[in-house]
């Protein structure tokens, strides 16, 4: 599971980072996956695919305020995505 980086060292560390904490949730190590998967979104991460795997991960976690966070992130950095909106409507 690839995710996409801005090219600096920290945007790499980041998208390995959610890359790891992606993999630990579809292992079933939901704990270990949020928590990395939520340092990943806090350092951000240019990919609007990563966005929609936390949406996911989050909701299924029973974390509403992070889908929130998440939804409102992902609407403000791709707002022409009516994808996104449908996704994060019902959060």
């Amino acid at each position: 599971m690839s995710r996409i980086s801005d090219g600096t060292p920290r945007g790499d560390s980041t998208a390995r980072i959610a890359s790891a904490g992606m993999s630990a949730i579809e292992g079933d190590d939901w704990e270990r996956g949020i928590r990395l998967t939520r340092a990943a979104y806090i350092r951000g991460l240019p990919d609007s695919n990563f966005y929609h795997d936390y949406i996911v991960a989050t909701t299924l976690a029973k974390r509403p305020s992070d889908v929130r966070a998440a939804c409102k992130t992902l609407a403000k950095l791709w707002p022409a995505h009516s994808a996104d909106r449908s996704m994060c409507k019902t959060k």
